[in-house]
């Protein structure tokens, strides 16, 4: 005896994958791509870019910790 779904199982099984697809193909390249590092250049004269990534926030400017 073999098994076979019924059509609500289909169904079920379909609807729910459309709804997985967009989050996998959404976090598969988000967790696959490179760390950020901080950078400092210069673009022009006078004109310094610098980009710093912070692995801790920072603290809300009313604590009073």
């Amino acid at each position: 005896m073999t098994y076979r779904p019924t059509l609500k199982q289909i169904w079920q099984i379909l609807g729910l994958g459309i709804l997985l697809a967009p989050i996998l193909l959404y976090n598969i390249p988000y967790f696959l791509r490179p760390e950020q590092t901080n950078e400092a250049r210069s673009l022009f004269q006078g004109i310094d870019y610098r980009r710093e990534f912070r692995t801790n926030p920072r603290p809300h400017p009313n604590s009073h910790c």
